[in-house]
């Protein structure tokens, strides 16, 4: 059907009266042409703001109301938007929606959504501010500080992305928590919008509040593609956050073995933290074998003591009866190679300090050599 300002709806009739997506269309565009003629029909500045003002709740409240169904909220904003007059919705169209679960308002909520139609049609019939801070839910977190922009990028939304910039969304705007567009898309793993958002300009070094960077995330995430690309862009690989921690540790931490892979290959050191730990020992202590036996391996990675060390904390791992991890044989074969290492050169052997045996271990004392390591392979305990 095509109304009178020639607008087309497809729907199904029931009682007179047109259904799109469950949504009265014949009522709401009804309603929405009586609030135009009402106020078009006032003369007292102070009447027409009261009507106004109707009209702005009236609208809210069909939100609220269809906030939950996702087809029907876009069918109630486009309707809404369609038939509301510019010179009225400027008055309102920034502002927050009230009563609902979080802080956002209509842009925030068609950009989170991908109600690209909803975005393109408040950016050009109305003075939207595409800067405003919402409250918004990813991840069953709380976002404070998010842009539509943000929201965009963060639920995949590339065309509204696109559509933002084009209108001069700042790429570069910042959550309450130092988070950019290019943050959460790194986080969500939106490759695409990565690429769009630093090629329009979007700072690859922007760090949040704990000074974490994307490729940090990225490598957290285990995100592969999108770490491969923002290393094509010359990102810091050895950045480091508060703790001293890099994309590295972060890759080694979540068992991300191909990331630990591109990451060294683009020259990722065995740095220390502010705990004392380096990637190489966060794998240990994970316990990550496969990373830990590719790190020792590496020629010029570490030092002999430290893959020594690593070697010998991996092989903890596989030794305690309660953990799933348990592999006795494991244990011998880790502590085999340690030992191994600690003799490679006869005369100046890397030797173990060895502490007094407490009386739970009943005076047992760590093995010194090869021979003694052998001597006990065989023992249960």
């Amino acid at each position: 059907m095509t109304y009178s300002n020639g607008s087309r709806y497809q729907g199904y009739w029931k009682h007179g009266c047109l259904y799109v997506n469950h949504i009265n269309i014949s009522q709401l565009i009804d309603e929405m042409r009586s609030f135009n003629n009402e106020i078009d029909d006032t003369g007292s500045l102070y009447q027409r703001s009261v009507k106004i003002r109707k009209l702005k709740y009236y609208i809210y409240i069909q939100i609220i109301d269809s906030e939950v169904h996702y087809s029907q909220l876009c069918t109630v904003l486009l309707t809404v938007l369609d038939w509301l007059q510019p010179e009225q919705g400027n008055l309102f169209i920034n502002e927050f929606i009230p009563h609902t679960a979080y802080q956002w308002n209509i842009l925030l909520v068609a950009a989170k959504n991908g109600f690209v139609n909803v975005v393109e049609l408040l950016l050009r019939k109305f003075n939207v501010n595409t800067e405003i801070e919402g409250i918004m839910e990813y991840d069953n977190q709380l976002v404070p500080g998010a842009t539509a922009i943000w929201c965009a990028a963060a639920s995949d939304h590339l065309n509204i992305v696109k559509l933002l910039i084009f209108h001069g969304a700042n790429i570069n705007h910042c959550t309450r928590s130092k988070s950019t567009p290019l943050r959460a898309a790194c986080f969500f793993n939106r490759l695409e919008i990565v690429k769009c958002l630093i090629e329009n300009g979007a700072d690859v070094e922007q760090v949040s509040l704990e000074k974490n960077t994307c490729l940090m995330i990225s490598s957290y995430r285990g995100h592969l593609d999108v770490c491969h690309y923002l290393l094509s862009k010359a990102v810091d690989v050895n950045a480091r956050d508060l703790e001293g921690a890099t994309p590295l540790y972060y890759a080694c931490k979540k068992d991300h073995f191909e990331i630990v892979k591109l990451l060294v290959d683009n020259g990722a050191i065995n740095s220390i933290n502010s705990k004392g730990e380096t990637p190489l020992k966060i794998a240990a202590l994970a316990p990550q074998s496969t990373i830990v036996e590719y790190l020792v391996n590496l020629p010029d990675y570490c030092s002999v003591i430290e893959r020594i060390e690593a070697l010998e904390l991996l092989s903890t791992s596989f030794c305690m009866y309660s953990d799933a991890t348990y592999d006795i044989a494991r244990t011998y074969n880790y502590l085999s190679q340690a030992m191994h290492l600690r003799y490679v050169d006869q005369h100046e052997p890397f030797l173990k300090i060895i502490l007094p045996s407490p009386a739970i271990y009943e005076n047992y004392t760590e093995c010194e050599t090869l021979k003694e390591l052998e001597q006990i392979q065989t023992m249960i305990d």
